[in-house]
């Protein structure tokens, strides 16, 4: 088995350094920053060729933790009774806002394979992961798909003075990978092969529920296909809090025509002229709702709304609901969210 050199000395410094960031009395909130690269942000993370087998004793699991719940929905599938799954995120939080605790450290720490999404969604633990990733191997399940990119290009935004940090929203690429369930797909081959490799002695199960969920999923994306058919093609418009439906609406031919929070992290805030214009498009277009994620701070949203008429519909976005919820997992998840689009613009 590789050795952890993560100790408590090392968690329990990554925990103040987290404090002290947030307890730094910077209250303002820019709209934009300016960060590197995704290759440079995501280019540190192993690949699962990478991997070797671990070393377990009789009756040790694999340790594996997932960021998300939704990414912990598909690892919990396909690993089943043979991984101990640890799922950093609770239910209903914003993974663009997450701030994680010392256990949290600790059980990345303590991890055999860490399964993130990737793309800078997670990016408040990026600096905690990298001192471990030379003990710990990192995989970003959205490498190698298919990535959209923001229409306003990195180019366009500008670093606020003050010099703040919030979130991902400059570089340009989409995060929100698993509103398409051929996505998702992407994520379960690479579960199969990490964990198929760090594990062999369970491998012929991990392909066998690999498969499965894979074809669960081809019959989740025909009957998306299905439901939002029912809705003439001129009328599949969005509105949201901030740009997370971009995947779902290329794969269903929708069209996203504004965002509350015209980026891709619901970590910033909106402009006053950004408001005036999205209410003047809303006007022009006759849209109906504005769709706003569960986890999500909607105060900017719900202002809109009423100064505008509209409904503002709820959905999950990043993160599953909790187990007396309608999403608890990644299929019902998708079901929910398309069965509330659907009924919101047919209305």
């Amino acid at each position: 088995m590789h050795k952890k050199n993560s100790s408590l000395l090392l968690i329990l410094a990554m925990s103040v350094f987290i404090y002290a960031c947030t307890q730094s009395g910077q209250e303002a909130v820019p709209t934009r920053i300016s960060l590197p690269s995704i290759e440079e942000l995501d280019g540190k993370w192993a690949n699962p060729s990478e991997l070797s087998a671990i070393e377990l004793e009789e009756g040790e699991k694999l340790k594996v933790v997932a960021t998300t719940t939704i990414l912990g929905d598909v690892v919990s599938f396909i690993g089943g009774g043979d991984i101990e799954l640890t799922v950093l995120m609770p239910f209903n939080v914003d993974p663009h806002a997450f701030d994680p605790n010392p256990g949290d450290l600790r059980a990345m720490s303590d991890a055999d394979v860490i399964f993130l999404n990737g793309l800078g969604l997670e990016f408040p633990l990026y600096g905690f992961l990298e001192t471990i990733i030379d003990d710990v191997p990192v995989i970003s399940l959205s490498e190698g798909i298919s990535l959209r990119e923001f229409e306003g290009g990195a180019e366009n935004i500008e670093e606020p003075d003050d010099g703040q940090q919030v979130g991902i929203d400059a570089v340009g690429i989409d995060p929100h990978v698993w509103f398409d369930p051929v996505n998702v797909k992407h994520w379960a081959d690479r579960i199969n092969i990490s964990l198929s490799i760090l594990s062999p002695t369970h491998s012929s199960k991990f392909a066998e529920h690999a498969s499965t969920y894979s074809k669960f999923l081809d019959g989740l994306d025909e009957w998306i296909e299905e439901s939002v058919g029912q809705i003439p093609v001129e009328e599949r418009i969005i509105v949201s809090d901030h740009y997370v439906f971009g995947y779902f609406t290329q794969r269903y031919g929708f069209e996203t025509v504004g965002a509350v929070i015209p980026v891709y992290s619901s970590a910033a805030e909106p402009t006053a002229q950004e408001i005036a214009d999205l209410e003047d498009k809303i006007s022009e277009l006759g849209v109906s709702a504005i769709f706003v994620g569960e986890s999500v701070n909607s105060a900017a949203a719900s202002s809109l709304a009423r100064d505008t008429g509209v409904r503002l519909i709820k959905l999950y976005t990043g993160s599953l609901s909790d187990p007396d919820g309608p999403a608890t997992s990644y299929f019902n998840f998708m079901q929910y969210n398309v069965s509330q689009i659907v009924n919101a613009l047919l209305e």
